[in-house]
């Protein structure tokens, strides 16, 4: 077990060390200086008593559910802060309805900055009354934790977990910061229980375990199964490795040569890619009721990512009548 650690150490200081060279030399002095700004100026226009620190705004399940996190916290007037660099900017204008949302994810990563960041971040929770940290999906959460007050509450969402014994390598560097989070919340029954075995993997007592929480996602439209002369197949979902667009693609050339004009292929959240002239590319779709309007116009909803927890996409898409 000390060897594993003491891999897990070494290859995580390796990856960091070129994540950090490659940082200094690509980021720009002008743009840091601009989120560096942006910072200042958040912290001394905010009003409220919560934190909130998110990945990304672009195209997703997760994004979904952390807009509906924020529009139900709204009046506690949150900072929202996007640590990662987003593919697209589509829930950009909805976070910013519930609060005060600032990109600097080139100030929370380049490893000159990245401390003094988190340090200003810190103190503005700490300087607050009722003060609480929120984030899902980050790693700046767990950087922020031994700088805060014990008065300031923190709570993490978790979406999917596997548990895997030779595995979650990032996890168990996170179990040292256990006893100072809050609440754990799981969106899934079966990530929580996944969750429960990491934790007695590595020596955490049950005592413990009450401060995981099983919260549902929730579906805002509702439809019913509808009939249409081609089955349609549909996915949902950015170009990202793990959704494995490619896959989906090669199902569509495949059934299409078996079966000439038999299905309808239509692909949401990706742009057009590669020679698939029988495959409909939506592209970004910013307007949810748009989004339930294609999905009811379909049959199967398609799932060919690596690895899921319960996503909202097969929660919207079994609201509208689809099979997954």
């Amino acid at each position: 077990m000390r060897n594993t650690a003491t891999m897990d150490g070494i290859q995580r200081f390796g990856k960091n060390f070129l994540q950090d060279a490659k940082r200094i030399l690509t980021y720009s002095p002008w743009k840091l200086l601009r989120e560096r700004n942006d910072l200042q100026r958040a912290i001394r226009a905010w009003q409220g008593e919560l934190l909130c620190l998110f990945p990304y705004m672009n195209t997703g399940g997760a994004e979904q559910v952390h807009a509906d996190i924020l529009a139900a916290v709204s009046d506690h007037r949150p900072l929202i802060v996007i640590c990662g660099f987003s593919k697209d900017d589509v829930f950009r204008t909805i976070f910013a309805r519930y609060g005060q949302c600032i990109e600097i994810p080139r100030l929370l990563n380049h490893p000159l900055t990245r401390l003094k960041a988190g340090r200003q971040l810190a103190e503005a929770l700490n300087a607050r009354a009722n003060a609480a940290l929120f984030s899902s999906n980050t790693s700046t959460f767990f950087e922020l934790l031994p700088h805060l007050k014990e008065e300031v509450r923190a709570v993490y969402l978790q979406h999917a977990f596997l548990f895997q014994p030779e595995g979650n390598r990032q996890h168990r560097a996170w179990l040292k910061h256990f006893p100072r989070i809050d609440r754990y919340v799981f969106v899934s029954a079966h990530a929580r229980l996944q969750y429960h075995q990491l934790l007695l993997a590595n020596n955490v007592p049950r005592s413990s375990f009450d401060k995981l929480h099983f919260i549902g996602n929730a579906v805002h439209r509702f439809g019913s199964v509808q009939q249409h002369d081609r089955l349609g197949l549909l996915f949902i979902g950015r170009h990202s490795p793990e959704k494995r667009l490619d896959l989906f693609l090669a199902l569509c050339d495949r059934l299409q040569a078996l079966h000439p004009g038999r299905f309808r292929f239509t692909v949401v959240g990706a742009d057009r890619m590669g020679y698939h002239p029988n495959v409909d590319f939506a592209g970004s779709v910013k307007d949810p009721d748009r989004v339930v309007k294609i999905t009811a116009a379909h049959d199967l909803l398609v799932s060919t990512s690596d690895r899921e927890g319960f996503p909202m996409v097969i929660m919207e898409a079994m609201a509208q009548g689809l099979v997954v």
